[in-house]
């Protein structure tokens, strides 16, 4: 299989590798994958092989590589035309990806794109501002089976394997999860509920609820239920962290919450460690979003300009997560900035989330790590 090329996306992709298993129970099942991501589908209990692709590796140089392999089937999760070159020059003789994108000389088994499925659409800001005028919703509702899971799904599904979806799983072991909290220093015995805070998004402003916010929820959970915590994110959200910190630390409350940032500082797999170690974690809608539910933990995430309709994580419809949204008719608009001030984001009170994840942590009164 070959992979996609982001975290988020690449969690989504976990229930068609696993149906395609079950379809294929005695296969060598490979994944093809950026070096970035391959750290993610160690020990996943439905592949046999990771294989990366270097950074700067040409589709010719991938190509040649992967022949001596001996491939029957290969499946192209992008919708790139550079994913169906790829199998081609490896010369995979079974090549399944979607239509499209000139890809009718690279794919063997083109799937075609359903028609009743919700494609993206941006609205350029004179449509968002039209439609706050309004106050008619421009977009149309996108149905559960837009869902990227299902997206993915189709694609095992022309192959014979069940289109049904299943929970995203990534396999992270008890091991790894103590170890990753004793590198950072954070104690396998402390007893308060762990809280994950994640407040970047690579997608833009328009999905990164207000730092100021987050703050109000770090203090509430704090004082409410003695909770602890710690921020996630690349090495892109470090100046995020660093101003989160500075108002955790100029706080006027009488006790400091216990908080600890390993943002930038993490492999993928110790990011995924620690995100099962938490009790919950509040995140916009970002690739870590999709590890921690795919790893275990409850996620609470505030959607800005994007619909949960095709990217929450889980399994669509689920009701185990808390996915909070402002209903304004103009969402979602996908931009990546906002041209109306981010009132879907900012509208997004902290006391919504505040209650949503008391709610959580009340339903469970133990830690995942234990």
């Amino acid at each position: 299989m070959r992979g996609v090329n982001w975290l988020g996306d690449a969690v989504m992709t976990t229930p068609a590798v696993v149906r395609l298993r079950e379809r294929f129970p005695d296969a060598h099942i490979a994944m093809l994958t950026k070096e970035h991501l391959a750290d993610i589908w160690d020990g996943h209990s439905a592949i046999n092989e990771v294989i990366s692709i270097s950074r700067g590796e040409g589709s010719l140089q991938l190509g040649r590589r992967l022949r001596p392999m001996g491939f029957e089937i290969g499946i192209a999760l992008p919708n790139s035309f550079r994913t169906g070159l790829e199998l081609r020059l490896a010369r995979i003789k079974t090549r399944v990806g979607y239509a499209g994108r000139g890809r009718w000389f690279s794919l063997s088994d083109r799937v075609p794109h359903p028609k009743e499925v919700y494609r993206m659409r941006k609205l350029p800001p004179a449509e968002v501002a039209a439609a706050i005028k309004s106050g008619k919703r421009v977009q149309p509702d996108i149905p559960t089976s837009g869902h990227h899971v299902h997206h993915y799904l189709r694609l095992v599904a022309a192959l014979g394997a069940s289109a049904e979806p299943c929970q995203p799983v990534i396999d992270i072991a008890v091991g790894e999860v103590g170890a990753a909290l004793d590198k950072f220093g954070l104690p396998t015995g402390d007893r308060r509920p762990l809280i994950g805070i994640n407040a970047g998004a690579e997608y833009g402003p328009a999905k990164r609820w207000p730092l100021s916010h987050f703050f109000s929820v770090i203090h509430e959970l704090h004082a409410q239920a003695n909770c602890r915590f710690v921020v996630f994110g690349g090495p892109a959200d470090l100046p995020l962290a660093e101003i989160l910190m500075d108002l955790v630390r100029k706080s006027t409350g009488k006790v400091s919450p216990s908080i600890h940032a390993v943002t930038g500082k993490t492999s993928l797999r110790e990011l995924a460690a620690l995100l099962k170690a938490c009790h919950a974690v509040i995140s916009n809608d970002s690739g870590p979003a999709h590890l921690a539910a795919a790893v275990g933990s409850i996620v609470v995430i505030p959607f800005g300009s994007t619909s949960p309709e095709l990217t929450a994580p889980g399994i669509p419809d689920t009701q185990r997560h808390s996915i909070i949204k402002t209903p304004l008719p103009c969402s979602p608009c996908f931009q990546r900035e906002c041209p109306i001030e981010y009132r879907c984001l900012r509208e997004i009170r902290p006391e919504v989330v505040i209650k949503e994840t008391l709610g959580h942590l009340h339903e469970n009164d133990e830690l995942i790590f234990s």
